[in-house]
């Protein structure tokens, strides 16, 4: 029986085997809680561990200490792990990896045939997800025709068609130009806020992070900061020393405010260093 509960890591660890004599410490001790509904973006250099904790939140791994409980459910007991993947379900880097059909529509059919769900229920999700992610124009398309953007919105819907409570999400836009970008993040940010689907959403981009209720920072497999993205973007120093950065418009908020122009410097979005300009023209 899946509880309403979130997900919780409680002292995981997690290490590879390179070669015969050599182990990597992949993940050290994390502890996290993942509340349902909410939107974390988990952040961090190459090699933090982002990816293999990712990995863990549907079992795709396994912790060699620790424990990684998913709705209620511990990953380490094999009863569970379907129920778990079927709640908690992954979108990868390449969309390509995830899409196995040859029309759009048939490729989000495909986990709830294999879940067992009826065909005309089956016919409701798919028309239902592909709306979500605003490509049900595109449903009798062939998937090797769209663009890396909407490869990628075609592989969410897929995962949401087997309706989880959780979308993971590794670095999704890491191959995507710039549109495609705004087009993954414009329908991870609907499935969360108007459909309450936990997101969990790991990324290289800085921007990306301004859309989440709150960020993880890790590093050499530990979580060494967390909370609200204004909070955690303030500390830039401490960012930089792990090799990133602020978002872009944060870069620049911070620069008129240090050349001596009345703004906030932690202006993060468009709109919040539009509405300061607009402030500062206005004399207010």
């Amino acid at each position: 029986m899946v509880e309403e509960t979130g997900i919780e890591t409680t002292g995981l660890y997690h290490k590879y085997e390179v070669g015969e004599a050599q182990q990597v410490i992949a993940l050290a001790g994390v502890d996290i809680k993942v509340s349902r509904g909410e939107f974390l973006v988990i952040i961090g250099p190459n090699g933090s561990g982002k990816s293999t904790l990712a990995k863990h939140f549907n079992a795709l791994l396994l912790p060699d200490q620790g424990d990684v409980v998913v709705f209620g459910m511990n990953t380490k007991d094999p009863a569970h792990t379907w129920e778990i993947r079927k709640n908690a379900g992954m979108v990868f880097q390449n969309p390509d990896n995830q899409i196995v059909a040859t029309v759009v529509e048939e490729d989000v059919a495909f986990g709830p045939e294999n879940l067992g769900v009826k065909p005309a229920e089956i016919r409701q999700r798919v028309e239902k997800c592909l709306g979500f992610v605003g490509m049900l124009s595109y449903r009798r398309h062939a998937p090797h025709l769209l663009s890396g953007g909407q490869k990628q919105r075609v592989a969410i819907a897929g995962v949401l068609a087997m309706e989880p409570m959780c979308v993971i999400l590794d670095e999704p836009t890491a191959m995507l130009d710039p549109r495609g970008r705004v087009e993954v993040m414009n329908a991870v940010r609907q499935i969360n806020k108007e459909h309450g689907l936990t997101v969990i959403h790991i990324t290289h981009y800085m921007d990306e992070a301004l859309f989440a209720d709150r960020v993880l920072v890790m590093d050499r497999g530990k979580v060494i900061m967390e909370g609200p993205p204004r909070e955690v973007f303030q500390k830039r120093d401490e960012l930089l020393s792990l090799g990133l950065d602020v978002p872009q418009l944060g870069k620049l908020s911070a620069m008129l405010a240090a050349a001596g122009v009345n703004v906030r410097p932690d202006a993060l979005s468009v709109d919040e260093l539009v509405d300061e300009l607009c402030r500062l023209k206005s004399g207010t």
